[in-house]
């Protein structure tokens, strides 16, 4: 009996043993099919066999560090870290995982703790090519070209002919209008690895960069015939697959261009900008539930690509999708909450601003509406104050809303407006009208095609809410801004002219008192600005100035920037309505900035014949000593200016920069 139990434990034994073995085989063919199907760029076919080895062996580095590797490929950047992390904590100095943790944070738009990584790859595997050249790609999106070239000549001491290097050498040469050396790289590489569809792909690039330096049409053709070379022979390489829909959005083949980034994203289903992109085609092509659908996957993919985010709400409003759509709603609930957080945090202005964009996707938000009258009220916006209290009565029918608004009124009826003279209209204000060009992008393949012009809206809708300057109701703003989605800003001085030229005729009878204008950079999770403001009756640039925000909702928060800064750099002047014997009352109030207290000016002029005849400029100062929203009453410091003060006097704010010149 003893022998018996004897044999049967060996003979399991030998079984299970046998077992393992043969788990471990199949875990090991697996794996090597994934590597396999990742060699041929086949990451979704590569990941399902890492996935089959792992769930036969959980413990299987190689499979670990292969389905991360498809992850990272997949622009599934946060996962691919988490994956590359877990292996790091057991292997510290794990060499892939090391680099791929690097290039992971790259794609997360964290440059510089990407270039942290890849620096502790240098310090314990300094021959390590892929650590060198990740520095220099990332150094080259952050414009830092000369950083980056220092780097590929480290890559070409190692290897001379690395081909990823030859190619970025070569963008960098094409960026510096270098064309004649760009080609010669990129013929290099060619030579070095001509079945790598990647050198065809950047003869393509290349000559679709001197297409819009050019604008010869030929180059196009030269740069679709690279583009099939490369995808003949990979009919599914995906950077040759997005430079088609590039191709095809400059030649206005919508329907194409669609189709050719549709087939993108289903190669790399992780990257947001790709359906972006897509959606946009069919927005051009007149595909409205099509758009709606893409710029909706592609926020589900990526809820902090803020510039597609917008481009959403756009058409959700432009084409009047239902205020009971479920994607406004969610949208103005999500911008009442980052309302709320900014009043905790004394943001007010942008408070506001996020208020306004929760009752543009959703008019009906009762919480949203209250919150802006209350803001309205507490910062002695009165006629904003009743409008909204006259919203919520209209949409929301309540005693409650009745009484308030009764209550309003007649504490306006016994207000210095009123006693003005000014009853429920506004008195007639000197507010500049600002015309905001779309901006044009830095970089010819940039992640979102017209973006400039979602950025452009944007800082429309910003504008908007400072007092002094009409951003959002110039009528041929969008004819005009939908031109081109690239401005040649080198011929700036033609766009100027035609904006003139438009600018107070019979057809529009609008008049364009200063333009903005410039360039954008989009990166992952982020943008700068570089904005000029050009008074359009001198040429003259008045300001000039470069911003950059990142994080979630980074368009609204740098948008709400930029429009201070237009509204403290843009001049503005009132106009003394009447002057009775308590003081001079004037059309600026504390809509624009103004408060008891604050001084004001006009200029008095007399003439003199001491050295023959000339006028003699004299600035005459008033002190605000109450100011409602549109307007305040203001007395002379002196008795003796008293008598200057009349009607129709042009008035500017003292502390104000550059109020001056808008005389």
């Amino acid at each position: 009996m003893k022998r018996l139990f004897l044999f049967l434990t060996l003979l399991c034994s030998i079984f299970l043993f046998s077992n393992l073995l043969t788990q471990e085989k199949n875990a090991v063919s697996y794996n090597d099919a994934g590597w396999d199907y990742l060699k041929k760029d086949e990451y979704l076919k590569a990941s399902a066999q890492f996935i089959i080895a792992l769930n036969k062996n959980p413990s299987y580095l190689d499979a670990k560090l292969g389905l991360a590797k498809c992850r990272l490929k997949l622009s599934a950047f946060k996962e691919a870290y988490e994956m590359y992390d877990k292996i790091l904590q057991r292997e510290g100095d794990n060499e892939q995982a090391m680099i791929g943790v690097a290039e992971a944070l790259s794609g997360l738009g964290k440059n510089d703790r990407s270039l942290e990584k890849f620096q502790a790859v240098i310090d314990k595997y300094p021959e390590n090519t892929d650590a060198h050249f990740g520095m220099a790609n990332i150094y080259y999106n952050m414009n830092k070209k000369i950083w980056a070239l220092r780097k590929i000549d480290t890559v070409y001491k190692l290897n001379p002919f690395h081909y990823n290097a030859l190619l970025l050498h070569s963008e960098i040469k094409s960026d510096d209008k270098r064309l004649s050396e760009a080609e010669d790289l990129i013929k290099k590489a060619v030579k070095s690895d001509p079945e790598n569809p990647a050198g065809y792909t950047a003869y393509a690039k290349l000559y679709i960069k001197t297409f819009n330096k050019t604008g010869k049409d030929s180059y196009l053709a030269d740069a679709e015939e690279e583009i099939s070379k490369a995808l003949s022979i990979k009919t599914d390489y995906l950077p040759a697959l997005i430079l088609s829909g590039y191709l095809y959005l400059s030649q206005k083949n919508y329907s194409a261009a669609a189709e050719a980034f549709s087939k993108g994203s289903q190669l790399s289903p992780s990257d947001s900008s790709i359906y972006y992109s897509s959606a946009y085609s069919s927005e051009l092509e007149g595909n409205t539930d099509s758009a709606f659908s893409l710029y909706n996957k592609a926020y589900s993919v990526n809820s902090d690509d803020d510039i597609n985010q917008n481009a959403l709400e756009s058409l959700l409003v432009a084409n009047n999708f239902e205020i009971g759509n479920p994607v406004r709603t969610d949208f103005s609930k999500m911008y009442y909450g980052l309302s709320k957080e900014s009043f905790k945090k004394n943001l007010a202005g942008v408070g506001e601003l996020f208020l306004r964009k929760s009752l543009m996707m959703n008019p009906m938000n009762r919480e949203a509406r209250e919150d802006l009258r209350d803001y309205y009220q507490a910062v002695g916006y009165d006629r904003f104050y009743i409008e909204e209290i006259k919203s919520l009565q209209k949409l929301f029918p309540n005693s409650k809303y009745r009484e308030e608004l009764n209550l309003a009124v007649i504490k306006r009826r016994n207000s210095m407006y009123f006693n003005a003279g000014y009853g429920s209209e506004a008195p007639e204000r000197n507010v500049p009208k600002v015309l905001i060009l779309n901006l044009f992008p830095e970089g010819d393949f940039v992640r979102h095609p017209g973006g400039g012009g979602i950025v452009s809206d944007s800082l429309s809708f910003a504008a908007a809410q400072f007092g002094r300057m009409d951003a959002g109701n110039i009528s041929w703003r969008r004819t005009l801004v939908n031109s081109s989605d690239v401005y040649n800003f080198s011929m700036i001085d033609e766009y100027v002219d035609y904006i003139i030229s438009k600018s107070g005729d019979a057809e529009n009878n609008e008049v364009i008192d200063f333009i903005v204008y410039g360039s954008y950079r989009d990166v992952l999770g982020g943008i700068e600005l570089n904005l000029k403001i050009m008074d359009i009756k001198t040429g003259v640039v008045i300001a000039d100035f470069s911003i950059s925000d990142s994080g979630k909702n980074y368009l609204s928060k740098i948008s709400y920037r930029a429009a201070k800064k237009l509204y403290e750099s843009i001049p503005y002047k009132g106009k003394i309505l009447d002057s009775p014997e308590d003081g001079a009352v004037i059309n600026l109030g504390s809509f624009d900035g103004l408060k008891k207290d604050d001084m004001l000016f006009f200029y008095h002029d007399t003439e003199t014949v001491a050295k023959g005849k000339y006028k003699l400029r004299k600035k005459i100062l008033l002190k605000i000593k109450e100011a409602d929203t549109d307007i305040c009453k203001a007395e002379a410091l002196t008795p003796a200016d008293k008598d200057k003060m009349r009607a129709g006097l042009d008035v500017f704010p003292l502390n104000i920069k550059r109020a001056e010149r808008i005389e």
